[in-house]
């Protein structure tokens, strides 16, 4: 029965959600309405105290398979999508976060691509819209990156989470998704899939909406902060073999001082030691400069 399951299922969708059935149901009913049918819908509920389920019933009626698993325990986003990795049948994989949403066409467009490029071609993007809690939309972003993009990746995570689809395959050669990062575990992926010499390239269009909420960022919290140490000091020789030693000090420098504005010494001092083994010349010349202004 099993291998049934894998034989028509080409695409498997992960949704990994958390107290959030509203935006949940919204991004099933994106997944829902595609073009593109042969897919199965994994839901994994990352532990909710609310009760997503009453939601996941409504799309039974669909014929669409869709698998929705609760976690006991709220063991966070990698730990989630690792596990919807593990049930899943599909060909390709898809990420949603539960908050974003998908336009009709962006499993069509993106089955269609990888039909017509070459083998070594792991990842496709695509482009797409970023709104506001409002469903307004504040900005666009459109793909530029294809190829052997392990250098610009380094660089900057331009690859949208919910926009993706991945030949599961890969992720035998590249692993899942580090559950010890405390942020950044995308664009970590992201790096080791290219890492590999696998190949990266995208759908033009706008096919994705990202939400943006007002909110004060995660990204600027000590947790999520620390995850961006512990990123760079993962990768910290693959941005030296790729020249980046200055970026890399430009970025230790960064941490530094959030760590430093948040009191956190210990963290700040070895942000400052990575900062001089990255780059030891602009870590003096950063020091003169630091004294002269006293």
């Amino acid at each position: 029965m099993k291998k049934e399951i894998q034989n028509k299922i080409t695409v498997s969708v992960i949704i990994t959600t958390f107290n959030r059935p509203i935006f949940l149901e919204k991004a099933l009913k994106s997944v829902v309405n595609q073009t593109y049918k042969n897919i199965e819908i994994i839901i994994i509920d990352d532990g909710s105290t609310i009760d997503n389920y009453k939601i996941v019933k409504k799309f039974y009626k669909e014929k669409i398979r869709i698998n929705y698993l609760k976690l006991k325990k709220n063991s966070g986003a990698p730990y989630a999508r690792n596990f919807g990795i593990k049930v899943s049948n599909g060909k390709y994989i898809c990420f949603l976060d539960d908050d974003d949403e998908w336009l009709p066409e962006k499993l069509q467009k993106q089955i269609e691509k990888f039909k017509n490029i070459p083998e070594n071609v792991a990842l496709l993007y695509t482009g797409g819209y970023i709104k506001n809690a409002k469903g307004e939309i504040i900005e666009t972003f459109r793909p530029a990156r294809e190829g052997k993009v392990l250098k610009f990746l380094l660089e900057e995570n331009f690859i949208p989470f919910s926009s993706v689809m991945i030949k599961k395959k890969c992720f035998q050669n590249t692993g899942m998704f580090d559950t010890k990062l405390y942020s950044c575990q995308d664009w970590d992926l992201w790096i080791r899939i290219s890492s590999k010499h696998y190949e990266i390239d995208f759908v033009e269009e706008y096919l994705t909406t990202i939400t943006k909420h007002s909110l004060p960022s995660i990204g600027t919290s000590e947790r999520a902060i620390t995850g961006y140490l512990q990123f760079y000091k993962k990768h910290f020789f693959l941005f030296i073999r790729n020249g980046l030693q200055n970026f890399l000090f430009k970025k230790y420098i960064e941490l530094a001082r959030s760590f430093y504005h948040k009191k956190k010494t210990m963290k700040m001092l070895e942000c400052l030691f990575y900062a001089l083994i990255a780059d030891r010349r602009a870590f003096l010349k950063w020091v003169r400069r630091i004294r002269e202004r006293k």
